[in-house]
């Protein structure tokens, strides 16, 4: 056998030798390629093209197109920034300045600064590593450019920032408080924070990457946040972002609700109402409504605030699809608490508001037109003047009561404050609910005011009206009212919707029966008709007393209440839910205190008022009625040399008729038309007759139902034949009205 012969020829390398030379190369390559980048590094790093250490404020930056004022070019080594430094160092202002300019960029020109900077500069090691700095600092500014640095930033709350960050840069020459109005600000994605003071024209900042916030999640308030709802997180970030916050500050969210919905072209939208707790508290949030479409989401922050919400989705306005109703207490002080209501409209572009109360400009809340009068026997007569309803019962009221003496007869005061708008209705709806009441699918709300007689603290009763939604006029408008006063029940904190339930129909009954309950409908109408004609309705004038008032007293009392219209000279006006009188404006009792004085003049006082000079409450003596979207007396004291205005009815339905007569018209109702008489003489003795057509509407048809009032019988119905004859009896009379005198007529000779 032939034996292989193992033996290499040193002169001719065979393949095994290649290729492991080749496995050499192959190792030493990618440890020469980095090698050769590691220098290529530290030459690019070292190279005299390289830009300077970032400042602090590349993280914090307004703008930064600018090199630090002592950096240096060409070969000269970059300035090391390492430095632990107080602003208490320098001698003056401009070297204060001059140094901090090198850390930070200011927005606007600086009034004077305390500062302390700690930075340690990483950027001279081989490779150049991320500095560490520490930046606290405070500045004095001009008003107007407080805003300058705030921009780009986020609110806070108040908990993410610590007071003592800069208690060490206080002196006995610079030193401050951080005010109760101060507003927070942070960087989003850095650890810079702005707290503004605006009375002070102050900015406190702290910049830096050493010292970090406790985070709301650990701070002492842990214990009272509850546990996270789990998928809400995006959430968090729509309602921080929507209220202009930085998301940090939403530590959780509460009571979130999910429905389905739909829009007019059949397109799904998803709700989701829930509170954004932003201040550490298990009770106070910020409601918020996320509608999710097809293809967008829009998220809008409902109220400023909340203890509580409720919701409720109902069709309003007849459309078909459903409204979104909204009740927040924004308030849980004084006993009745704070209320908002709102409807929204819902589309897949975001909501639209339909109704507030306070409206959604601010402008005031939605009055329900509820007024008391007081008269002998301590009788009490609640009315609504927009759906004509009215209810009497007696109460005595509080031990020492001014207004009734102990037989239960006005006093004199009772007699001089009995105003139209004695009742004090709470502005806000403690009850805001969809109810059907005529079972058409489109919902109506029933809403319920406290009341309050004598201030505030004693509580009269509860007001409800049944509020319906005008598509021709685009508002709302009362449909229906009624009262409940607290006598006639034990327990002031039975449930409302119960004793709605109960009186929905019937609203208010006395215990005792009503004159009409015993009659049948011949006698009910004899009965209502024959009280209508025992009325005079009559314009009533009182002769001013000759003894009491001459020429020169005439010209005193003129000059005295064209000083009080034209804002001269102040009106004494009861106090809200007061017994006490506070100075007012005349333009503000318009309720047009937005006009200039020129225009004022112009339009309210010349253009759209009437101005009768009569004795209104027989005392002998004249008052001013101004008739402007309402009627105001004005009643002058020359002794104390003061006006007052003892009657303010703020409805544009009511008319001057006569001494203690008031006209009433609301042609507004939308399937309503109403007519009223009121006279009261100075024994608050109130004589009343109501008129009403409600008209009928069905697919074929129309038709009208027609209805007298009285003190004693309401809404009996009645052929159209009677009520135009009642009726005319009021129309005969209020054609004797006397004209009203103009601006430049009463007034001549004071101007």
């Amino acid at each position: 056998m032939q034996k292989q012969n193992n033996k290499r020829n040193p002169k001719s390398p065979g393949i095994h030798a290649f290729f492991g030379k080749k496995r050499f190369i192959l190792i030493l390559l990618p440890l020469f390629l980095l090698l050769l980048f590691l220098f290529l590094l530290l030459l690019y790093c070292t190279a005299e093209n390289h830009k300077g250490p970032s400042r602090p404020d590349d993280f914090d930056s307004y703008s930064n197109s600018r090199v630090p004022p002592d950096s240096t070019r060409g070969s000269d080594p970059l300035p090391d920034y390492t430095t632990d430094t107080k602003s208490t160092v320098f001698e003056d202002r401009d070297g204060k300045l001059y140094f901090l300019d090198r850390y930070l960029d200011m927005p606007s020109e600086i009034i004077d600064t305390a500062y302390h900077i700690i930075y340690q500069d990483n950027s001279k090691g081989r490779v150049p590593g991320p500095s560490d700095y520490d930046i606290r600092a405070a500045f004095t500014v001009a008003a107007g450019d407080l805003p300058l640095w705030t921009k780009d930033m986020k609110k806070i709350l108040p908990e993410q920032v610590n007071p003592d960050w800069w208690e060490d840069l206080k002196t006995s020459d610079f030193t401050w408080d951080i005010p109760s109005d101060a507003e927070y600000y942070k960087r989003p994605g850095s650890e810079s924070y702005i707290v503004v003071c605006p009375g002070l024209n102050m900015i406190l900042k702290m910049v830096s990457t050493q010292t970090l916030p406790v985070p709301l999640e650990n701070s002492a308030f842990q214990k009272e946040l509850p546990e996270e709802l789990p998928g809400y997180d995006q959430f968090k970030f729509l309602a921080a972002d929507a209220l202009g916050y930085d998301h940090s500050a939403v530590p959780y969210i509460r009571a979130a609700l999910t429905e389905k919905t739909y829009t007019a072209d059949g397109a799904e939208l998803t709700l989701v109402c829930y509170r954004a707790m932003f201040c550490n508290s298990p009770l106070y949030g910020i409601p918020v409504l996320v509608i999710i479409g097809e293809d967008s989401t829009s998220c809008m922050v409902l109220c400023g605030g909340s203890y509580d919400d409720e919701w409720y989705l109902a069709d309003i306005n007849g459309d078909g699809r459903d409204e979104l109703l909204m009740q927040h207490l924004t308030g849980i002080t004084g006993g009745a608490g704070a209320y908002e209501s709102a409807i929204y409209r819902l589309t897949d572009g975001g909501p639209s508001q339909l109704f507030g109360s306070p409206d959604p400009d601010g402008n005031g809340y939605f009055d329900t037109y509820f007024s008391l009068h007081l008269s002998e026997g301590y009788t009490h007569t609640v009315q609504n003047g927009s759906a004509g309803f009215y209810t009497v019962f007696t109460r005595k009221g509080p031990g020492g009561n001014p207004y009734f003496d102990a037989e239960g007869n006005l006093t004199d005061e009772g007699r001089e404050n009995n105003e139209t708008d004695w009742l004090n209705t709470d502005p806000c709806f403690y009850l805001f609910k969809p109810v059907d009441t005529d079972g058409d699918g489109i919902y109506e709300i029933m809403t319920a005011q406290y009341t309050y007689l004598y201030g505030r603290a004693d509580g009269l009763g509860t007001a409800y009206t049944i509020l319906k939604w005008d598509n021709s006029m685009e508002r709302m408008y009362i449909q229906k009212a009624g009262y409940w006063p607290y006598e006639d029940h034990d327990d002031d904190s039975q449930d409302y919707y119960q004793r709605w339930e109960e009186y929905e129909n019937t609203w208010y009954q006395k215990e005792e029966p009503s004159p009409g309950d015993s009659l049948n409908s011949k006698e009910l109408i004899k009965a209502a008709s024959d009280q209508i004609r025992a009325i005079d309705f009559h314009v009533r004038q009182y002769p001013v007393d000759t003894s009491l008032f001459d020429s020169e007293i005439d010209r005193k009392y003129r000059k005295a209440f064209y000083q009080a219209v034209t804002n001269r000279k102040p009106v004494l006006c009861r106090a809200y839910r007061s017994l006490d009188y506070e100075e007012n404006t005349y333009q503000y009792i318009l309720r047009s205190d937005s006009l200039s004085d020129q225009e004022f003049l112009r339009q309210e006082l010349k253009q759209d008022s009437g101005y009768y000079y009569t004795d209104y409450d027989g005392d002998g003596l004249p008052e001013l009625i101004i008739r402007n979207t309402g009627l105001y007396g004005l009643k002058y004291d020359p002794e104390q040399d003061n006006v007052y205005l003892f009657l303010s009815t703020y409805s544009s339905y009511s008319y001057f008729m006569g001494a203690g007569q008031i006209f009433w018209h609301n042609p507004c109702l939308a399937s309503k038309d109403i007519y009223s008489y009121e006279s009261e003489d100075r024994n608050g003795n109130r004589i009343y007759a109501g008129f009403e057509t409600v008209y009928h509407w069905d697919e074929d048809s129309s038709s009208e139902s027609y209805y007298i009032s009285t003190n004693d019988y309401m809404d009996v119905e009645v052929s159209r034949n009677l009520w135009e004859e009642l009726i005319n009896l009021l129309f005969d009379a209020y054609e004797e009205t006397p004209a009203p005198e103009s601006y430049e007529e009463f007034f001549k000779g004071c101007y």
